[in-house]
């Protein structure tokens, strides 16, 4: 990729970070970059070029995030790592999760990827589940597809936890992992064995 295109990404990803997809467009990129509209277009035809060249890079980042997951021992705190990388990712592409209802309903390439994606994660994720139960980390099912309910719950947290934070007032750009980890803790922690529970951080330990 030529450096001009690589420029072209990362001053509209801060554009659509800072000020929200609808609100960006094309004249505003080229603006920013000082160049000129025809310029920016001889490289990204329209807006959604770029828009998708940001999404599907999201998605490189997040599979090499699972697939490093996957050579590391499962374990309560592997899980945790997961979750902190995961947020700095949700963060770096933000405008994505913000705006994710406007995109999918405005973008079909990337709604069609979107379901493709979902069920790679949630097949990677049961494997995950399954090797903490292996482990007796995570105790077995109690209910029918009872881990499969619990995917789409971090499924929803993790979509939908940015746009959330805006509602309530509590989103900032400088946004640390700390609460999104202790919303991921809180909801697996009812699965958690003894032994699981002795893995987790010793903040999380006495929880009632």
């Amino acid at each position: 990729m030529s450096q001009t295109k690589i420029k072209i990404l990362a001053t509209a990803l801060t554009l659509f970070n800072r000020h929200g997809l609808p609100s960006v467009s094309q004249h505003k990129i080229s603006d920013e970059l000082g160049i000129s509209p025809g310029n920016l277009t001889y490289h990204f035809r329209q807006k959604d070029d770029i828009v998708e060249a940001l999404y599907f890079d999201m998605v490189t980042e997040m599979n090499e995030l699972f697939e490093d997951a996957k050579t590391e021992p499962a374990g309560i705190n592997d899980f945790i790592e997961i979750t902190d990388r995961m947020f700095r990712l949700m963060m770096k592409y933000r405008f994505i999760f913000i705006d994710i209802i406007y995109l999918l309903r405005n973008n079909a390439a990337i709604a069609s990827d979107c379901q493709k994606v979902f069920a790679i994660r949630k097949e990677q994720f049961l494997d995950t589940i399954e090797q903490l139960v292996k482990k007796e980390v995570l105790r077995e099912e109690k209910l029918p597809r009872e881990y499969d309910y619990f995917f789409r719950r971090l499924e929803l947290l993790t979509d939908f936890y940015l746009p959330a934070s805006e509602l309530t007032g509590e989103y900032s750009e400088n946004m640390s992992s700390a609460d999104f980890r202790k919303q991921v803790i809180y909801s697996i922690y009812p699965y958690l064995t003894p032994k699981g529970l002795k893995e987790l951080p010793e903040e999380f330990r006495a929880l009632k």
